[in-house]
Order: C-alpha cells, then structure tokens, then sequence
C-alpha cells in the first residue's frame, strides 16, 4: 500500500465530512469548529489513492505543538494510520514538545497516545458536554 502524509487541501473537506461528522466526532468538535479548524497550514491528512484515512489539526506554539483534533476513519482504526500521522507531525515541527486533551472515559485514545508515550499532566474537570473532565497530555521529546 502506498500511503501519503500532505497539507489538507479544499477538495478534502468533501471526503472528510463523508465520515468525520459521526456521531462520536460530533460531540467532541461541532460542526462549526471543524469547519473552522480544517486548513492547509494546519491540518495534514494520511491518504490512500484520495481516500482519507486519518487526519490531524494542530497548531505551533513555538517550540511546542498541540494536537487539536485526531481522528481515523473507523473503518481503518486500529491499523497504525494515526501513529503514522502523529510521528511525521514530531518529525516535521521537531516540537519539544506536544500537547492534546482526551475525554477521562475515551480509553481506547488513553492507551493509544500513552502507547506513544504520552503523560497526563492535568486535567480540566467538566470540559466536556456531557460534564467529562478532559486530561492534559504532553509528549517530550
């Protein structure tokens, strides 16, 4: 298979919003920050002959960087795509280090970014909707 890691272009928000706006994507970012959110300078997506499979938001700050939004195609979860995405991202900005939020009851994202070597580093109790706490995580590199 052959994979490519580039800037989110216009014709992709189509493609996205086939499969991003599921029920789950939907109660962590509303349609109008994803609408917001999606640019070339900031968000890269991980595609396969144009099918998007995962696709990561981020933004500098300045030596560091902080994920704001991660998510898979559910049909391609578990394949290694979102490591893939988050390890170019590291390597293309060399951040010192990264940050990102989780839902406390979002396991399945616990064990995948601390498999990455992600640490909790604080929390914010009812950030979310549903009155979840979201926790801090940093990767240091």
């Amino acid at each position: 298979m052959s994979f490519q890691i580039r800037p989110f272009q216009s014709k992709d928000f189509v493609e996205l919003m086939k499969w991003l706006p599921c029920e789950e994507a939907s109660f962590y970012w509303p349609g109008s920050y994803l609408e917001s959110s999606l640019r070339p300078e900031s968000t890269w997506v991980l595609a396969e002959e144009g099918f998007i499979l995962s696709m990561v938001t981020f933004q500098d700050l300045l030596s560091d960087g902080e994920v704001l939004i991660l998510a898979t195609h559910p049909s391609a979860r578990g394949k290694g795509f979102a490591r893939k995405l988050l390890q170019a991202l590291t390597d293309a900005k060399q951040y010192k280090r990264l940050w990102l939020e989780v839902h406390e009851k979002n396991e399945g994202a616990l064990r995948f970014y601390q498999s990455l070597g992600f640490l909790q580093v604080g929390q914010r109790p009812t950030y979310y909707r549903d009155g979840g706490t979201a926790l801090l995580l940093e990767l240091k590199r």
